[in-house]
C-alpha cells in the first residue's frame, strides 16, 4: 500500500488560487473506494477501471488529473510511473493538460516530483497497460498517440541511496 490514501494526499494539496483543495463528500468516497482499495495483503489495486457518470460542470475532468497526480507521486513503480488523460476531443485534452499544469504548479512539492510531457513528445510510444490505475509500460512504436490524450510522467527515484 502507499504511505498514504489518496484522500491524504488530497487535503495536502492546494487549489490553482493557493487556497487548499476542497473536495466534496461524495466525490472522496469515489476516490476511497477507486484509489486506497487493495487486494488482501498486498500493495496490488483492487479497482483499475472507475465508470463515474456525472452531469457537466461535476469536476470529472479534475478528478481525474487528481487520481493521475495520486498514482504518480505515492504509488510506487520501479520502472516510474505514466498517467494518460484522455478526453473526447484535442480542445478538452489541452485544457485537461493545462489545469494539470495549473495544480502542479500550485503544488511545489509535487512539481519537483513530475515531468509534463506533450502528446508530441509522446508520440513515438505505444501505451500498454499494465493493469495497475492506468500505470502504463511503454513500448517502441511508430503509431502515433491520439492527439486527445496528454501524458505525465513521474522518474523513478533510488530507494536506500
Amino acid at each position: 500500500m502507499p504511505p498514504i490514501t489518496s484522500i491524504e494526499f488530497f487535503a495536502g494539496l492546494n487549489w490553482i488560487d493557493g487556497k487548499p483543495l476542497v473536495i466534496e463528500p461524495y466525490r472522496r468516497e469515489i476516490f476511497r473506494r477507486a484509489l486506497d482499495t487493495y487486494l488482501d495483503g498486498t500493495s496490488i489495486p483492487a479497482i483499475n477501471l472507475v465508470v463515474s457518470g456525472r452531469g457537466k460542470k461535476n469536476n470529472k475532468s479534475l478528478d481525474l488529473i487528481l487520481a493521475g497526480l495520486y498514482c504518480l507521486v505515492c504509488r510506487e513503480s520501479p520502472q516510474g510511473s505514466d498517467v494518460l488523460i484522455v478526453a473526447n476531443d484535442k480542445d478538452q485534452a489541452e485544457q485537461d493538460l493545462d489545469l494539470a499544469k495549473k495544480l502542479i504548479a500550485a503544488n511545489p512539492d509535487i512539481a519537483e516530483e513530475l515531468e509534463i510531457l506533450s502528446d508530441e513528445s509522446a508520440a513515438r510510444t505505444a501505451r500498454v497497460p499494465c493493469g495497475c490505475c492506468r500505470r502504463t509500460t511503454s513500448r517502441a512504436s511508430t503509431a502515433k498517440q491520439p492527439a486527445s490524450s496528454a501524458t505525465m510522467k513521474s522518474t523513478p527515484t533510488a530507494i536506500g541511496a
